[in-house]
């Protein structure tokens, strides 16, 4: 059988749930992307005890059709300070309203949801990040063990009862 370090060995992609996350629906709800409308703050996010475990300040300017989310943080290891714009674009769902999304300032996609993974220094979407999530990589993982003939066999065995007639 397989030699040291052949084993399952973790996951290969970053997931999301291990990401800082910018969602476009969480600042509407928040009353921070509201058409026409121009806000700053600070966006914090908290851990279950309600301690501070990261922040970034924002300026949101949606006056303009389209606008824009300035974004600024610094990493507390290296000191680097970010301040950068990222897009903002609008849609109208069929059943009215305005929809806010952000344009990923790496590749200008359309999108809801902006990551930054451990590693990572801007907010960027999935695809540039080649991240994933949790359920996808745990979906898979045993699919092997339910492919052998051998444990197909037991299942049904088990599975089926036995009538003498």
């Amino acid at each position: 059988m397989g030699g040291y370090g052949s084993g399952f060995q973790g996951f290969a992609k970053t997931v999301v749930e291990d990401c800082w996350q910018l969602s476009a629906d969480r600042m509407v709800r928040a009353g921070i992307l509201k058409p026409n409308r121009w806000s700053n703050g600070r966006w914090v996010w908290r851990n279950r005890s309600g301690e501070e475990k990261s922040s970034i300040g924002y300026v949101a300017d949606t006056s303009e059709v389209d606008g824009y989310l300035q974004v600024n943080y610094t990493f507390k290891h290296s000191g680097k300070e970010y301040r950068y714009q990222i897009g903002l674009t609008t849609t109208e769902p069929y059943f009215g309203g305005v929809r806010f999304w952000y344009l990923c300032p790496a590749c200008g996609k359309r999108v809801g949801c902006l990551y930054l993974p451990p590693g990572g220094d801007i907010y960027a979407c999935r695809a540039c990040y080649d991240l994933t999530y949790t359920s996808c990589q745990e979906s898979h993982m045993y699919d092997s063990l339910f492919a052998s003939p051998t444990v197909e066999r037991w299942v049904c065995l088990v599975a089926l009862p036995c009538y003498e007639a």
